[in-house]
């Protein structure tokens, strides 16, 4: 038993050297999981230097970002009823749009926890099937939220956004409270998603 365990351990080792050497990205999950356990207190914590602030909006930097990415930011929206926030990273810009497909899906992948075989227990489900990026849209979203297995209920939405800014690709990672659709423009009907 022992020698089996020694056995998975020195796969598991030299498997994770191998994949950071081929330059694969790094699990954004636990960062991810911090941001998402700040989400009650309106991310409170994570709250750096406070960047701007104005009636429509107010900005921080991020205390944290993802492995990877390039600026992360909170985002306060004053509503009707109370200030929506917004957990934003800007993970990656990149020119090349197979490129952009390569890094999407597999940062999508790795949020939902399927990286190769489809996990029950993931913490974080698809609210629709994956849709791939392609060259005719500009702009394209996959939604995620936390299982209803651990939070039931809970209207905070992971948002994986890809966009086409001044001939480049940017993939966004955004955490947020869905109820804010409502808040912020109520007369279009916000989408219920479950």
């Amino acid at each position: 038993m022992k020698y089996l365990v020694n056995t998975w351990l020195l796969f598991v080792i030299f498997s994770a050297h191998a994949q950071n050497r081929s330059g694969a990205l790094a699990s954004v999950r636990p960062v991810l999981d911090q941001v998402v356990a700040q989400y009650p207190t309106n991310y409170s914590t994570l709250r750096g230097e406070r960047l701007s602030s104005d009636p429509s909006t107010i900005v921080y930097t991020s205390n944290i970002k993802l492995p990877g990415a390039e600026e992360a930011k909170v985002l306060g929206y004053p509503g009707k009823k109370k200030t929506y926030w917004v957990w934003e990273c800007k993970y990656r810009e990149i020119e090349d749009l197979q490129e952009l497909k390569r890094v999407y899906r597999a940062l999508y992948n790795d949020i939902s926890g399927n990286a190769l075989f489809k996990n029950p227990n993931s913490r974080y489900e698809p609210v629709a099937p994956y849709e791939a990026p392609a060259e005719t849209q500009r702009l394209w979203s996959n939604l995620l939220r936390l299982s209803d297995r651990i939070s039931p209920n809970n209207r905070l939405v992971i948002d994986l956004v890809a966009e086409n800014v001044n001939f480049a690709w940017v993939i966004w990672v955004r955490v947020y409270d869905r109820e804010q659709d409502a808040d912020m423009r109520p007369d279009h009907p916000a989408d219920d998603y479950r």
